[in-house]
């Protein structure tokens, strides 16, 4: 079971800090609140204000846009120490996508208002924040989408987000104990059953990785990172 690490440890894992002395992550970390969400709760939606920061405490969250025929188009996924977009941006002022709680989530929010307010009063901070936020949209400008790829690779990058935060070692192998359907899993990756059962026997004909009710097992980790990197 993963223990769950404290709010000051999670915001200093975050990008936009990571200028920060010790000191200041504390100021900024006690600015948060912290809320649990259910499997499936939507954080905020396509189009609505971008009113807070969110960070994902602990759990994993999907991001996603609906095409003109309202389906699902996979953006990202977002575990543990990693903000939800648009990453502290001010001139962004809608949610370009959909953020959904894969399972059962805790996420740590900030209202923008109230942090604006703190930075009036910390120069420094902000001053530091700002050069993160300048290389974060620096770094995001080359960053390819999963939107733009296939299901298959982004059942793989789903696969080994899992690996990163939920993997436990048991006999050399990685077991993953977040049970799922085959049609959940479709709906996650943005997938078709067909497509997904093709992947989903691929993975099992080269002895990388299979699915069973309790969740999944991981045989050859390297075989999953390399496999993904190939697309």
């Amino acid at each position: 079971m993963v223990t769950e690490a404290s709010s000051e440890h999670i915001v200093q894992q975050v990008n936009l800090f990571r200028y920060l002395n010790p000191d200041e992550l504390h100021q900024v970390s006690c600015l948060f609140i912290q809320r649990n969400h259910r499997k499936k709760t939507i954080i905020f939606t396509e189009g609505s204000e971008t009113n807070a920061l969110f960070v994902v405490k602990s759990g994993l969250v999907k991001t996603y846009r609906l095409d003109a025929n309202g389906v699902e188009r996979i953006a990202s996924y977002y575990k543990s120490g990693e903000m939800l977009p648009p990453t502290g941006s001010s001139k962004q002022l809608h949610h370009s996508v959909t953020a959904e709680c894969i399972v059962q989530t805790v996420v740590l929010v900030l209202q923008k208002k109230k942090f604006d307010n703190f930075l009036l009063t910390q120069p420094v901070i902000s001053e530091k924040i700002k050069r993160s936020m300048r290389e974060n949209q620096y770094q995001l400008r080359g960053k390819k989408k999963l939107s733009g790829q296939g299901s298959q690779h982004r059942g793989k990058m789903f696969l080994l987000k899992l690996v990163e935060h939920y993997g436990n070692s048991v006999k050399g192998e990685l077991r993953i104990g977040i049970p799922m359907t085959q049609e959940q899993l479709a709906q996650t990756i943005g997938s078709t059953k067909e497509n997904l059962s093709l992947f989903l026997g691929q993975l099992h004909d080269e002895g990388i990785a299979d699915m069973h009710r309790t969740g999944f097992v991981i045989h050859d980790v390297d075989s999953l990172r390399s496999w993904s990197e190939q697309l």
